[in-house]
């Protein structure tokens, strides 16, 4: 419960939107984003949870396995390599593996080729 009042905040401070259709994401903010590799699994995060049927049942995983599915490219660009459990339709909690590149440009986050495992 206090993960997803903390997601609750982060998604309001950064007004969190997905807004292209082609699997190519971004996020227009007017607070400048420090660049690391956990600010961008919270955003991919955000950016799972947003193509989700019920994204309040997403659960990722700790901070001490998420440090292993971040590769930190440079220039404020990370591709997240990961999973999460999430119910579907029917209330089955499954889970499912997710990838996707965030790049971090001025006043802008870019959440480029989301891939959620089907």
């Amino acid at each position: 419960m206090k993960e997803f009042i903390i997601l609750c905040i982060a998604c309001a401070l950064f007004n969190v939107t997905c807004t292209n259709p082609d699997r190519d994401h971004s996020n227009n903010s007017s607070l400048e984003s420090k660049h690391d590799k956990f600010t961008a699994y919270k955003h991919a995060s955000n950016f799972v949870r947003q193509q989700l049927k019920f994204p309040r049942t997403a659960e990722f995983p700790d901070a001490v396995e998420k440090e292993g599915h971040i590769t930190d490219q440079g220039r404020g660009v990370f591709v997240i390599d990961s999973w999460f459990y999430s119910q579907n339709s029917y209330g089955a909690t499954l889970r499912k593996n997710f990838s996707c590149k965030i790049t971090f440009a001025v006043g802008t986050i870019v959440c480029n080729h989301l891939i959620i495992q089907r």
